[in-house]
């Protein structure tokens, strides 16, 4: 091979293998260290970025991706777009551990997924959207388990609470 053939050779190699790299996903945090990242083990905390945390990941995650959120309440304002993601599981630390709360969201649906065949929602409980608690459009092959959807009363009082009877 003569010198240029081999530069260009070489040049060529280390374009792809920095293209490669280069679009390559991390499984860390970003470098502020704030924003878990999708399969890396960490759960998304129940904090003031929540709600950034969670829709960002949600954003970067690929097929086959699982995004976790810790136990505790998550204070949602506004609902959570799942498009486009196909085999993507959502996974909380229990039905009654990992609350989403909406409350005060500025969307009708909690969750909304779209052309997300095989979504997988897993323990979580969903309260207190406007509209749907979960709306999945379609989307085929979806799994819903260990989740709850529930809303409060005026007075607060979810279905647990309208099952006792005060005794005098």
């Amino acid at each position: 091979m003569s010198i240029p053939m081999t530069r260009a050779f070489a040049g060529a190699f280390l374009f792809a293998t920095l293209t490669l790299l280069g679009c390559s996903r991390s499984t860390t945090t970003d470098s502020g260290g704030s924003t878990p990242r999708v399969n890396d083990g960490a759960c998304i905390k129940p904090d003031a970025n929540a709600r950034n945390n969670i829709l960002t990941a949600l954003f970067q995650a690929s097929s086959g991706d699982t995004v976790l959120l810790c136990e505790g309440k998550f204070d949602m304002p506004t609902g959570l777009l799942i498009n486009s993601k196909p085999g993507l599981t959502l996974k909380g630390a229990g039905m009654k551990k990992t609350i989403l709360s909406f409350a005060k969201s500025d969307s009708a649906e909690g969750i909304n997924a779209s052309y997300s065949d095989g979504l997988v929602l897993q323990d979580f409980t969903v309260e207190d959207t406007p509209g749907n608690g979960i709306r999945v459009f379609r989307s085929r092959y979806i799994t819903i388990r260990g989740v709850r959807a529930r809303w409060h009363d005026a007075a607060g009082r979810d279905e647990t609470d309208a099952d006792r009877k005060s005794v005098v």
